[in-house]
C-alpha cells in the first residue's frame, strides 16, 4: 500500500480530501497516527454531531380541573326552580389571578455529519391554550381571571364566572358584596347582611338577616326569622318554609309552611303545603 512508504500527515490529509471529510476532525488523532506508524487498525479521527431534538411546549397548571358533584337525592321534588348545577371544579379567584401558564417549545438544535452536511432536527410543537369567559392571555404567556369570580373548567378550557362560593356557614354579624351571584355552602346566622347583583343560593338556613338579590333567591332550607329577616329579589323567590319574616319578589314566591310572615310579590305567592297553605 503506498509503494512501501510510511504512513505520513500528508497521506492521511491527502486521503482525508479524497473522501471529502471536512467536518469534526481531530487534528490531534491525524497526528499521532503519523507519529505512532499506526497500521491497519479503525481510528475515528472525525467525529459529526447528533441533532438534538426540540422539547415541545407544555401548559403548567395551578387549579386542578374536577371535584365530586353533589347528587340530586332521586326522591326530591322535580318541579322547584333550581340555580343552575356546578359543573366541573370551583373555586373563587380574584381578578388578575393566574390560572395557568403557557410555556414556549424550545426549537432544537440541528446536527451535521463528517462531510458537512447538516442533520435536521425535529422542532418543538407549541402547547394549545384557549382562553374561556372572562380569561385573557397576557404578553407572558399567562391566562389570568379578568373578574372576581368562581373558576369553573368545561370542554377543555377554563372559565370564570361572575359567582362567589362561600364554603360554610356566614357567621353572625357578616357583610357580603359581590357583583355577581353568591352561593353560600351552609347556614346564615343572624344580623348578617348579603347583596348580590346577581342571584343568590343558600344550602342552609336564614336567620334574622337582610338578603338582596338583582335576581333571584333559593333557600334550601327555610327563615326563621324572629321578626328581623328581610329578603329582597328582583326575581323570585324560594324556600322550604317561612317564620317571622318579610319577603318582597319582582317575581313568584314559592315556600312550603308559612308562619307569621308577610310575603309581597309582583307575581304570584305559591304555599305548597303543610302550615300557611
Amino acid at each position: 500500500i503506498g509503494d512501501g512508504a510510511h504512513v505520513t500527515e500528508e497521506m492521511l490529509r491527502t486521503a482525508q480530501e479524497h473522501h471529502l471529510i471536512t467536518a469534526g476532525i481531530n487534528e490531534t488523532t491525524l497526528q499521532y497516527i503519523a507519529a505512532a506508524q499506526l497500521y491497519f487498525q479503525f481510528i475515528p479521527f472525525a467525529t459529526g454531531s447528533k441533532p438534538i431534538n426540540g422539547v415541545p411546549g407544555y401548559l403548567e397548571e395551578y387549579y386542578p380541573h374536577t371535584a365530586v358533584i353533589e347528587e340530586k337525592d332521586e326522591e326530591e321534588e322535580t318541579d322547584e326552580i333550581l340555580p343552575p348545577p356546578r359543573v366541573g371544579y370551583v373555586q373563587n379567584v380574584p381578578a388578575g389571578e393566574v390560572i395557568c401558564r403557557l410555556f414556549p417549545p424550545k426549537p432544537g438544535t440541528p446536527g451535521v455529519d463528517v462531510f458537512g452536511s447538516p442533520l435536521p432536527c425535529v422542532a418543538g410543537t407549541p402547547a394549545s391554550l384557549t382562553c374561556g369567559q372572562n380569561t385573557t392571555l397576557n404578553e407572558n404567556g399567562e391566562m389570568v381571571a379578568d373578574i372576581d369570580g368562581a373558576l369553573f373548567y368545561e370542554r377543555g378550557r377554563f372559565y370564570v364566572r361572575p359567582l362567589y362560593i362561600f364554603a360554610g356557614h356566614v357567621v353572625s354579624g357578616t357583610h357580603l358584596d359581590f357583583d355577581g351571584d353568591i352561593e353560600i355552602m351552609g347556614d346564615v346566622l343572624e344580623n348578617c347582611v348579603i347583596h348580590a347583583t346577581g342571584s343568590i343560593s343558600i344550602k342552609g338556613l336564614v336567620e334574622a338577616s337582610l338578603i338582596t338579590a338583582g335576581k333571584d333567591i333559593f333557600i334550601d332550607g327555610g327563615i326563621l326569622g324572629d321578626n328581623r329577616a328581610v329578603l329582597r329579589a328582583k326575581g323570585k323567590i324560594h324556600a322550604k318554609y317561612l317564620e317571622y319574616c318579610v319577603l318582597y319578589a319582582g317575581e313568584d314566591v314559592r315556600v312550603g309552611d308559612v308562619i307569621s310572615s308577610q310575603l309581597y310579590s309582583d307575581g304570584k305567592v305559591e304555599v305548597r303545603g303543610g302550615r300557611g297553605t
